[in-house]
């Protein structure tokens, strides 16, 4: 749940995602043409956010809280693994000493 708010004649846009709540400016003057215009950022914003596809830095580029939800290199990288035999489609073949055998 989002809320559009008005701090010294400007809207904010109160919101949390993930855990974390957010207060961004919008740059839109609290009037009625801009609380429209708020009104339909934070509807697209709760879509976003229910939807799972919000990115912050896309909506808040210069946002306080940009580092705290933007993916290092480390986190946005896919591990990879090496392929077990077995299990995709490899089969392991197993030899067995001779003195082991019975005749």
């Amino acid at each position: 749940m989002a809320f559009i708010t008005a701090v010294r004649n400007r809207l904010v846009l109160d919101f949390s995602w993930k855990k974390v709540r957010c207060r961004e400016y919008l740059r839109l003057p609290a009037t009625r043409e801009g609380r429209a215009d708020a009104r339909r950022i934070k509807k697209q914003i709760e879509g976003e956010i229910v939807a799972r596809t919000f990115d912050y830095a896309k909506w808040f580029p210069e946002g306080a809280k940009r580092e705290l939800f933007t993916p290092t290199h480390e986190t946005a990288a896919a591990p990879t693994f090496r392929p077990r035999p077995g299990v995709a489609g490899e089969q392991e073949s197993v030899v067995c000493p001779r003195d082991l055998l019975r005749p």
